[in-house]
């Protein structure tokens, strides 16, 4: 028996040294944490740490080390391969280092991992630039103390890549708001009839089919404060790999406008046909009518369903009117837009501004939706606003 155990023993010993010398090629790294970083713990004006670059799995497992020393919460924690958090959040903090950013999340601290890989070529420089001199530094991290911001941190829209971007896969641009709002982003898109598909935190807000190069104007609605994705995609996608001698047909979205406008009040008002008012809102000058619209549709719509926006006078006719079918959209999905008037013909006087929806027959007939709640249940509109035109 005895012998049977040395056997055994020298066998299992003889194959660990065997496999042990697969893993002497690699990379290895002391696991001893630097004091400084042990001495964070001191510190009670620290709500949280930023680690970057955030994207890099091994800086993220070195984060989770040195929280064994400073026990500090992390903007960016883990409970699996990947961390939860936001990735809107993550990017937009790392892409900007703002100060007043990092204070408005709470983060009092980053540390920077100087020895992980990341694309993001300009975070060294970007860390000196926005946060100073590090207060402690060594071959593998920098610790940086957030400088206190006296100003409020303002609206952000980063892009995933650099403009033009080619849409082959998902491309996300990621966004951050302080209040609710109304975002216009205008931009030149350019495909050969492939169908652009446009998603604001997963949730669809405008569908359009690319032919050439034309314009493209988004209505983005923000419903609170706070980090946003804002998602391109081609309906079909393209494969992810492909043979060399074949080409898949993109979409190119050049450099954009972007306008930041009015809070988005909440309006979540139905209409029959499982039509549901998610946001509107009205916004005007003397010359200009804007009114920004998102609607969720329950159920199915089709070209023959007509979307309305009447400007009317005190007897209640349309005067300005814009009725068109938005398309066909599936259950589940929705649709955001903006829909202008010219003001500038109408006489002095006082106009309200009405939403809704009807169906269009194939022999002329016109069906109502009715509203089926709110203020205005029982009506064939939703009124919006009104519009004064002085003397």
């Amino acid at each position: 028996i005895v012998p049977l155990r040395w056997g055994v023993f020298i066998i299992a010993a003889a194959i660990i040294l065997f496999e042990y010398q697969f893993y002497w090629p690699m990379p290895t790294r002391s696991a001893e944490i630097p004091q400084a970083v042990a001495d964070l713990r001191q510190r009670d004006d620290v709500r949280a740490v930023f680690n970057v670059p955030y994207e890099n799995l091994l800086a993220a497992k070195d984060a989770l080390l040195l929280q064994t020393a400073h026990h500090l919460p992390l903007i960016a924690g883990q409970v699996s391969r990947t961390t939860p958090v936001n990735p809107a959040k993550l990017y937009i903090l790392q892409a900007t280092l703002n100060p007043a950013l990092l204070n408005e999340v709470g983060a009092d601290m980053v540390i920077y991992h100087k020895t992980r890989y990341t694309s993001d070529e300009g975070l060294n420089q970007r860390l000196l630039d926005q946060l100073g001199q590090p207060t402690y530094e060594d071959e593998q991290i920098a610790i940086f103390d957030v400088p206190q911001s006296e100003t409020v941190a303002l609206w952000q829209v980063v892009d995933e890549m650099p403009r033009p971007i080619e849409i082959q896969q998902p491309t996300n641009s990621y966004i951050y708001s302080p209040s609710a709002a109304w975002i216009t982003i205008q931009q030149a898109v350019t495909g050969d009839e492939r169908t652009l598909v446009i998603e604001v935190d997963g949730r669809l807000i405008q569908r359009v089919t690319v032919n050439g190069t034309q314009e493209l104007t988004l209505t983005v609605p923000i419903t609170e404060a706070g980090f946003h994705t804002l998602t391109y995609r081609l309906e079909p996608p393209c494969p992810i790999q492909y043979d060399d001698t074949l080409a898949c047909r993109s979409v190119t979205i050049d450099d954009a406008q972007v306008d930041w406008l009015y809070s988005l009040p909440s309006s979540q008002v139905a209409l029959e046909g499982g039509i549901h008012i998610a946001a509107a809102q009205l916004h005007h000058d003397l010359e200009i009518a804007d009114l920004s619209m998102w609607w969720q549709f329950d159920e199915a719509i089709d070209d023959h369903m007509v979307r309305f926006v009447h400007i009317i006078d005190a007897s209640g006719q349309p005067v300005l009117q814009n009725d068109r079918p938005l398309g066909a959209f599936a259950a589940g999905e929705g649709r955001a837009e903006t829909v202008s008037f010219d003001l500038a013909d109408l006489p002095p006087g006082e106009y309200g501004v009405r939403m809704g929806w009807y169906r269009l027959a194939d022999d002329g007939q016109l069906t109502n939706l009715p509203v089926l709640d709110g203020e205005f249940a029982g009506q064939n509109a939703v009124m919006v606003g009104t519009i004064s035109i002085p003397d």
